[in-house]
């Protein structure tokens, strides 16, 4: 029979093991207050934190141990509910927390708004602050005069540095570039023809080949300012490629076979010998390497055109005089144009050759012989070929 405080103490147990296997379901604390159970005293509150062992487990204990177990479970119900209200306190403080970051990030993004419409203000400022500047660099820059002969001003302001011969030349020069008219046109009208007679037949009759001669001249364009030359020239050139040319070939001037011609000749005179101007004239024939052939022609063309030849045979014979050895008096008055008929570039089969016809400023004139002298020489020197100062000029007729 047992004793009483073993009875006792079995009770104690058997209660104590009653009580934490009723509480021992609870949820963890991180859980909200509203999904705890309900219940009245600090017991049905406190959450466990650890395991705790059965009555069964516990070994046998005299009576002042069992008080002292009862004072501890005791003590141990109240830890409990001091730890369920510590839990509770912090399920608060997580609450007040959540709301407190939504009301700060609520609070950054406003003023991330407001940062911004900073940023967005900031590059308008500094260009305003930038045209301020530029307004007043533009206010403190000096003024430059404006000025319409810009591109004579290096050489107006070369001048003083020349020999006084040269300044006289140049100021002059400059007075006529002053004048001239804003379409540059050319001192004489030009016109380019082109003929093909390698396929024409042989006649017995001269007056039947020189009338087939005639008919195959064809004008290809005529030009009286320097653009239009340049323009209708450049287009010219690009007509004879061939399909089959490459991108960068060079440009030619078409003439691909024996018997064919371009004459270039001023206006209102034929590429013939009958016709008036060229009548009592002749030609210098010069020779070039299939190479140099439409570069020599070219240059020639564009010589002729700008009358640098014409001009500069005039002005050598009016300073210089005659070649020297000549008996002939200078040529009096102002240099001239008009000598220079034409240049014609013939493709043979004996040898490709160039031919600058020459005549007289009036129909049925021949050219002085004093100004011939001195057109070799200045050919020569344009075209930098010393040989052609002992060519030979041969007449028409």
């Amino acid at each position: 029979m047992s004793s009483p405080n073993a009875t006792r103490v079995s009770n104690l147990v058997a209660h104590h093991t009653a009580e934490i296997e009723r509480v021992s379901p609870q949820t963890s604390p991180v859980q909200s207050r509203a999904s705890l159970p309900e219940g009245d005293g600090a017991a049905d509150k406190a959450e466990p934190t650890s395991p705790t062992p059965k009555g069964k487990d516990l070994p046998a204990t005299t009576e002042g141990e069992g008080e002292l177990t009862a004072k501890k479970d005791e003590g141990g119900a109240g830890g409990e509910g001091a730890d369920a209200q510590a839990a509770n306190g912090a399920l608060e403080d997580i609450a007040e927390g959540s709301a407190e970051a939504e009301n700060d990030a609520a609070a950054a993004t406003a003023g991330g708004a407001d940062k911004k419409g900073d940023s967005a203000a900031a590059p308008a400022a500094t260009q305003e602050a930038k045209d301020g500047k530029d307004e007043q660099a533009k206010d403190a820059a000096p003024t430059v005069p404006e000025t319409t002969d810009v591109p004579l001003a290096k050489v107006k302001e070369g001048v003083d540095a020349l020999g006084p011969h040269q300044q006289e030349v140049v100021r002059a020069t400059l007075a006529r570039a002053a004048e001239y008219p804003s379409e540059l046109p050319l001192s004489a009208s030009w016109t380019l023809f082109f003929s093909d007679t390698s396929g024409a037949a042989k006649s017995n009759s001269a007056a039947a080949t020189k009338e087939a001669y005639h008919e195959g001249i064809n004008p290809i364009f005529t030009a009286t300012t320097v653009p239009e030359l340049c323009g209708q020239y450049k287009a010219f050139k690009q007509a004879p490629k061939s399909k089959r040319a490459k991108a960068g070939d060079p440009e030619t001037l078409g003439l691909t076979r024996p018997g064919m011609n371009l004459h270039f000749f001023r206006a209102g005179i034929n590429p013939t010998w009958e016709d008036p101007y060229n009548e009592k004239g002749g030609r210098i024939t010069i020779s070039p390497s299939a190479a140099l052939f439409d570069n020599i022609y070219e240059r020639l063309v564009f010589l002729l055109a700008g009358a640098a030849l014409e001009l500069g045979t005039s002005d050598l014979l009016s300073t210089e005089g005659p070649s020297p050895g000549s008996k002939r008096p200078p040529t009096p008055g102002p240099p001239q144009e008009g000598q220079i008929n034409g240049v014609v570039a013939s493709r043979r089969a004996r040898g490709d050759r160039i031919e600058i016809w020459l005549g007289g400023r009036k129909k049925k004139e021949p050219v002085p012989v004093e100004w011939l002298d001195r057109f070799k020489e200045v050919l020569a020197n344009e075209l930098d070929m010393p040989e052609l100062r002992s060519s030979k000029y041969k007449k028409h007729f």
